[in-house]
């Protein structure tokens, strides 16, 4: 494999730095990245923009998706992503194969299509927010937006979402939508999953239980329950969900999302085995309150009749008609 150059390997220590991709503007360093892309030891992330394979490769889905927000930015100043784009600037759940491509607003009358790095949606271009320093359609639009296409699970974790960010009501949020005049059948699809939303669920992968909850009628669980903890009672544990079963005795269940793992910010500081380490020590506790355990994890979730079955070996109830 070529070696990276010294010019080269600066220009990309800079641009990992500020956690963007580099964009060649001299024509020998435009020829040398594309004979280095076809050998492998850059990655074209789309035309114009590279990254050090190495380093593209070991970044998560929503990184890379930041990272070439942020070069297309600088290369079009006057685009205004949105979309799942937006809805990830703004710090809402998305699901990581909605990520990429970045989404781009190009105005009511332009077609919609993927071109210079990015898909064109024609959606009208409100006034932009500078959130994270990326322009994005407003928080509403945004919602409305991702909402109108989205299944019930991601829909649910968009409205989740933007609850818990901005610490709105529903009927705040729900009043900010039809201020925007949607198409009707796009602000009665909103307005319904809203009347679901509850910003208490932290992640996709709790908001996309619920969903499933309640598509398939069972009776829903309460959120972010508190316990003390058997042995230090004057601290507690908190479950994601507990639900009741028919005898009402209670289950304590736990979402298992990848991102608690591998997210710097949740990690807190920790190793991702001393965190893995952590929560073995926490359901040990756990286990002396005499409550059981049911854990559900993110790909059991879009596999939903694993999570049915699961509910019904529990003895979850149906809610009634």
């Amino acid at each position: 494999m070529m070696a990276l150059g010294r010019e080269l390997m600066q220009h990309f220590d800079q641009t990992e730095q500020d956690c963007t991709c580099l964009h060649p503007t001299d024509s020998a360093l435009q020829r040398q990245l594309a004979r280095l892309a076809i050998k492998g030891e850059v990655t074209r992330v789309v035309d114009g923009l590279y990254a050090r394979t190495v380093y593209w490769s070991s970044l998560r889905p929503d990184e890379q998706a930041f990272h070439l927000m942020r070069a297309l930015q600088v290369v079009h100043p006057s685009w205004v992503f949105c979309h799942e784009s937006a809805a990830l600037v703004y710090g809402l759940p998305v699901s990581y194969h909605r990520m990429l491509p970045v989404k781009v607003s190009c105005g009511r009358r332009d077609s919609s299509g993927t071109r210079r790095g990015a898909y064109h949606h024609a959606v009208p271009i409100d006034d932009a927010e500078v959130v994270q320093g990326l322009r994005v359609t407003p928080l509403p639009r945004t919602l409305c937006d991702c909402i109108a296409s989205a299944s019930f699970a991601d829909a649910l974790a968009y409205a989740d979402g933007a609850i818990r960010v901005t610490s709105l009501s529903v009927e705040r949020l729900g009043d900010a939508v039809r201020a925007l005049n949607p198409r009707p059948h796009h602000a009665e699809r909103v307005l319904d999953v809203l009347t679901h939303a509850d910003g208490r669920s932290e992640s996709w992968a709790e908001s996309a239980m619920r969903a499933l909850v309640i598509e398939r009628g069972f009776a829903l669980p309460d959120l972010q329950v508190e316990f003390p903890r058997p042995l230090d009672p004057n601290r507690t544990f908190r479950a994601d969900m507990v639900f009741t079963r028919r005898n009402g005795t209670r289950v304590i269940t736990e979402i298992d999302g990848i991102e608690k793992y591998v997210n710097e910010r949740m990690l807190g500081g920790r190793s991702t085995a001393r965190t893995l380490a952590d929560e073995q020590h926490r359901e040990a506790q756990l286990t002396l309150l005499g409550m059981p355990i049911m854990r559900v994890s993110a790909e059991e979730l879009r596999q939903p009749e694993r999570v049915v079955r699961k509910l019904i070996a529990y003895d979850i109830p149906r809610r009634a008609a």
